[in-house]
């Protein structure tokens, strides 16, 4: 089942890559879901502490650095399609698009708002499965199909992605058993519109490049609205949802 086959890794990259400076401090809601995961993997723990692990999609290192105290960790691998120059000491890089890398063995696979950008998830989730050993753990945080729905009603641009039904489904039929899966929405809220084209340009999550002109950018600010705002304690405010899913498994 591939999803976005027409967007490629290097635009993915080009746009993370711009938006370093800026992610840390708008990324809120992703930073959120790396809390969330790591609350839910000390819910359901490990059933031995990882001595190695593999992080898919690193990013600046917001969940590196929630896990990486919470293990003697011998061997970390931390993926991203750009070098983010961890300040993790002896992690080793694999820079490069995961679904086109040999996994390293390891003893856990994490990823958090990484994995919607993967075209062939089942694959993937087979070479994880090869990659762990009997028991190991693949938790992960994604986004689901209501997700950034606004801007997509109103532009027609955005990712397709895999409910958690069809994830679940793929992970079964790579060998993993379900411990724990979770789908919360989160909702920013923004004084203006052009606040959210600003966010989603900061965050690096763009997946196609509309050409707006001054009409466009008129048009779009008024459609969004007309859709969506909300008028709350004397003011108006411009939601932006996004659709968190989570994760816990391990191979059987």
């Amino acid at each position: 089942m591939l999803l976005n086959a027409n967007i490629s890794t290097e635009f993915i990259a080009h746009n993370f890559k711009k938006a370093h400076a800026t992610y840390d401090q708008s990324a809120l809601v992703q930073h959120q879901m790396c809390q969330r995961l790591i609350a839910l993997i000390q819910a359901h723990p490990p059933s031995a502490s990882p001595k190695s692990i593999l992080e898919i999609g690193c990013g600046v290192g917001n969940l590196t650095k929630l896990y990486h105290p919470l293990w003697q960790i011998d061997e970390l691998y931390l993926n991203d399609l750009y070098d983010m120059h961890s300040a993790i000491d002896r992690a080793k890089l694999i820079i490069g698009d995961i679904e086109h890398i040999d996994l390293p063995r390891v003893n856990m696979v994490l990823s958090s708002s990484a994995l919607q950008w993967i075209k062939d998830l089942p694959t993937l989730c087979h070479n994880i499965h090869h990659a762990l050993p009997d028991a190991g753990m693949f938790a992960f945080a994604t986004f689901g199909q209501d997700n950034l729905h606004e801007m997509k009603a109103l532009t027609g641009i955005g990712l397709d992605y895999h409910s958690l039904d069809d994830i679940m489904q793929m992970l079964s039929k790579a060998g993993f058993d379900i411990i724990q899966t979770e789908q919360t929405p989160y909702t920013l809220h923004f004084d203006q519109p052009k606040q959210i084209l600003r966010h989603i340009k900061d965050t690096g999550v763009s997946v196609g490049s509309a050409e707006w002109t001054k009409s466009s950018l008129a048009q779009f600010y008024e459609s969004y609205h007309k859709k969506f705002a909300i008028f709350n304690d004397g003011k108006w405010r411009y939601p932006l949802t996004y659709d968190a899913i989570y994760v816990i498994a391990v191979k059987r």
